[in-house]
């Protein structure tokens, strides 16, 4: 995985998609960036992501650093859900 690309980081509390901002390829990191980061999240009105990661964080946060000792895996975002994600985190709607 390479900067720029939308992962999803696999975490004990949910899975958390955003744009990667720090490369993955070094084996002592021990924070992953993301921007716009959003957690995945299963409502009653379907599936879809909440304006943060968490319920009282800051609402649409721009860049979070992540824990790698907290990342259970770190996972390219499946298309349908990287678009549902970049419709969530911008203006742009994609057919």
């Amino acid at each position: 995985m390479n900067k720029g690309d939308i992962v999803t980081l696999v975490t004990p509390m949910g899975e958390v998609v955003g744009r990667l901002v720090s490369h993955l390829h070094i084996t002592d990191v021990t924070n992953v960036t993301l921007s716009s980061p959003r957690l995945f999240v299963n409502s009653q009105d379907g599936q879809g992501f909440a304006p943060g990661i968490c319920m009282t964080g800051e609402r649409e946060p721009a860049q979070l650093n992540f824990n790698t000792a907290l990342i259970l895996s770190v996972v390219e975002t499946d298309k349908d859900v990287a678009k549902g994600w970049t419709e969530a985190t911008s203006s742009i709607v994609l057919s």
